[in-house]
C-alpha cells in the first residue's frame, strides 16, 4: 500500500498506532486480525501498511467506518454484551481507547478472551489516570485525567481504571500482562526522543499518556 493512499483518520492521542505495530511485530502476517470498536479503520489500515491482510473489523455502528468491506470486514456489534464471533476466532484483538466506554469492563475482557485462539494476543490501550499531571489535578480537583465532564459528554468515558483495578480484571478474566508500556509522553522533547524514552522507562508511567498492554491466555 502507498502512504498517500491513507483513508481513516485517527482519534486518538499521537503514538498508538506505532506503538500496537510494536507490540505484534513479531507475529505472522497472516493473522487474523479484530479491530474491536474501529471507529473510521484508522489502525486497521496503519496495519495494512505494515503488512497484515486479514482484518475485522467491529464497531456499534457502520455510517463511520471509511475502509473498502471487500478487504476489511465491517460487523455492526456492541462490545458492552457477548460478541458474535465463535471461540478461538483471531490471533490478533486490538481493544484500542475502547474499554473506559463500557459499563462493564469484565465482560469485555472475558469476551476478548473466549475468542482469543491459542498463543494469540490482545493489545489493549486505555488513558493513563496516574501521569504527574493527572495526579496533580486529582489533587486539585477530586475529577480524573480524562475522565471530566467533557470527556464523559463528548468523548463517552465512563469507566476510571487505574492501572492496579485493570490488572485485577485482567487476570480475573484469564489472562495475564505478557507486556506493559505506554505511548509518547507530555512533553515534547520526551514525546520526540526515542533515545530519552529508552533511557527514561521508569518515568514513562508518569509522562505516557496511554497505558498499552499485550494480553495473552493465563498459562500460555
Amino acid at each position: 500500500m502507498n502512504n498517500t493512499q491513507r483513508i481513516a483518520q485517527p482519534r486518538a492521542v499521537e503514538g498508538i498506532a506505532e506503538k500496537v505495530i510494536e507490540l505484534i511485530g513479531h507475529l505472522p502476517r497472516s493473522a487474523r486480525v479484530l479491530d474491536a470498536a474501529c471507529g473510521e479503520g484508522y489502525l486497521s489500515e496503519e496495519l495494512a501498511f505494515a503488512g497484515f491482510s486479514d482484518f475485522t473489523c467491529v464497531d456499534i455502528d457502520v455510517t463511520g467506518f471509511k475502509l473498502d468491506q471487500s478487504k476489511f470486514k465491517f460487523i455492526s456489534a456492541d462490545l458492552s454484551s457477548l460478541l458474535p464471533f465463535p471461540d478461538s476466532s483471531f490471533d490478533i484483538i486490538i481493544g484500542s481507547e475502547t474499554i473506559e466506554h463500557l459499563e462493564n469492563p469484565s465482560v469485555y475482557l472475558r469476551e476478548l478472551k473466549r475468542i482469543l485462539a491459542v498463543k494469540g494476543v490482545i493489545i489493549l490501550t486505555t488513558p493513563n489516570v496516574a501521569t504527574l499531571s493527572a495526579r496533580i489535578r486529582f489533587l486539585l480537583t477530586g475529577m480524573p485525567e480524562w475522565f471530566r465532564l467533557t470527556n464523559y459528554l463528548v468523548d463517552g468515558h465512563i469507566t476510571v481504571l487505574p492501572e492496579g483495578i485493570l490488572e485485577r480484571l485482567i487476570q480475573a478474566a484469564g489472562l495475564r500482562v505478557d507486556k506493559k508500556t505506554y505511548n509518547v509522553g507530555y512533553l515534547p522533547i520526551i514525546s520526540r526522543n526515542p533515545k530519552f524514552r529508552l533511557r527514561n522507562k521508569l518515568l514513562s508511567p508518569l509522562f505516557g499518556w496511554i497505558s498499552m498492554y499485550r494480553l495473552m491466555r493465563d498459562g500460555e
